[in-house]
């Protein structure tokens, strides 16, 4: 979501007697051994606009970080989203990595013509170092979901798909669009995204896979109807609106795909899908036939929710548990905050996830700040789990101005809620959190002037978690 888009949601915040989970400060520590004073800002200010926006990351064996993005070549308020594809490499000290590309970043545009949009919205590394970069670029057929694949020294791979890139595109509707992706131990690009339809809002959600050279996986098929994808929605055929946001493959090689689908109006549900890593068949033993679907509805006794539970992201736990994340919208005012709902193996609510919503087993809701009153104007875009059960939750609030990065500290087991913020002199937000043991690396974007003509891809590093 663009900045202006965030600042017109912050316009419609109201005030509502709901009990989310309220938390209590913290301070985080900037790591002043990285970067600037534990920020860096990268930009490649393309002409003729300077909306540069980070989306994914990923941390290599090394330690050094992959950033992709996008950086955007005409005014917002032109006609069309005219971008390109943007890749950057940092050092273990934040600073840009000039062993890659030659100076530590790169932009790329794919489209036909000038006037194209090349967007990245997930990367994922491959047992030899190599990058794949998954988004949609633009052509004929609108929007085609893409994989490029670069070499460790961020090299265009030309050996991979055609000439370094593999395509898919749709021809009867708006296209394709590319979330997230995960290499598989056969060196098989697994994808999420969502199949754009050219009327109405009813998409569908589709997993991908390709084999290890970049072409179409002829094993992975969706009841023969289409090789190499497989469509994924609450029920076939009906009018549903259906996305897949995220990916992740478990050790056994099967596929979990995560994502979120709508019913009627505003009712949105989370929908986790788990798919045979042989043959992409959904798992029956999952859920209801491979498929899972759970939600939030009503946060307390008493009171009347939208039913609007839209999945942002997912941690997966080393037992196959997940922890879905998304933003849950409150009684028809426009007004979000963060949810967070617990996962077994097998796809039913986990009862071990302490949650605190009346009459429900493992679903959480909280306010990613404390602010007054329960006025919230938050998203949490970005989830990471922790071996100690620690969930670091990631995202953008808008209760105060400029709006700012904000993590919250979650247990399972429901105690050490906290949260801490950064933010830049005009504003910023969060895309992606990246965790480890004691570091927590967070990458979205920031404002650098009050009109919101500069924006730069934003990376902060904090320490002592």
């Amino acid at each position: 979501m663009s900045l202006r888009v965030r600042h017109a949601a912050l316009l419609a915040l109201m005030s509502v007697g709901a009990s989310p989970l309220q938390a209590q400060m913290w301070t985080p520590t900037l790591d002043a051994n990285w970067a600037s004073g534990g920020k860096q800002a990268i930009w490649f200010d393309l002409p003729t606009e300077k909306w540069d926006e980070a989306t994914d990351a990923v941390v290599q064996a090394d330690g050094k970080v992959v950033i992709v993005g996008f950086a955007r070549r005409a005014p917002l308020g032109g006609s069309g989203d005219v971008s390109d594809l943007t890749v950057t490499r940092l050092s273990t000290n934040g600073s840009l990595d000039p062993t890659f590309a030659g100076s530590g970043k790169l932009s790329a545009n794919f489209g036909n013509s000038g006037r194209s949009a090349d967007v990245a919205n997930g990367v994922a590394l491959d047992a030899s170092g190599r990058i794949y970069v998954a988004g949609y670029t633009e052509t004929g057929y609108g929007y085609c979901g893409i994989v490029v694949r670069y070499g460790s020294n961020g090299v265009l791979d030309s050996g991979y798909g055609n000439a370094g890139k593999a395509l898919l595109c749709d021809g009867n509707g708006a296209g394709i669009v590319y979330h997230d992706i995960a290499i598989d131990a056969q060196g098989r690009a697994v994808i999420a995204a969502t199949k754009l339809r050219s009327t109405g809002a009813l998409n569908d959600g589709l997993a991908v896979r390709l084999t290890p050279q970049g072409l179409t996986d002829t094993s992975f098929t969706d009841s023969g109807n289409s090789i190499g994808s497989r469509t994924l929605t609450l029920s076939w055929g009906a009018a549903f609106d259906d996305e897949v946001k995220r990916v992740a493959i478990l050790s056994n090689g099967d596929i979990l795909m995560a994502g979120s689908t709508r019913t009627s109006g505003n009712d949105y549900d989370f929908m986790v899908y788990m798919l045979s890593g042989t043959n992409g068949a959904l798992v029956p033993s999952f859920g209801g036939g491979g498929k899972a679907q759970l939600y939030m509805d009503s946060w307390a006794a008493g009171t009347t929710a939208d039913k609007y539970d839209r999945l942002s992201d997912m941690a997966v736990l080393p037992d196959g548990r997940t922890r879905l994340l998304g933003n849950c919208r409150w009684a028809y005012t426009g007004t979000l905050r963060p949810c967070l709902i617990g996962a077994t193996a097998s796809g039913t609510y986990d009862a071990g996830f302490a949650g605190n919503v009346s009459g429900k087993v493992g679903v959480r809701s909280f306010v990613l700040e404390g602010e007054a009153n329960n006025v919230t104007g938050s998203e949490a875009n970005s989830v990471a789990y922790r071996t100690d059960g620690l969930l670091l939750v990631a995202g953008s609030s808008f209760w105060q101005s400029p709006m700012r990065m904000v993590m919250a500290r979650h247990y399972d087991s429901g105690t050490g809620s906290s949260y801490g913020y950064a933010y830049t002199a005009y504003g910023s937000w969060v895309n992606k959190v990246l965790l480890s043991q004691s570091q927590a690396v967070l990458i979205g974007g920031a404002v650098l002037d009050a009109l919101a003509t500069d924006t730069d891809q934003a990376t902060v590093r904090f320490t002592g978690l």
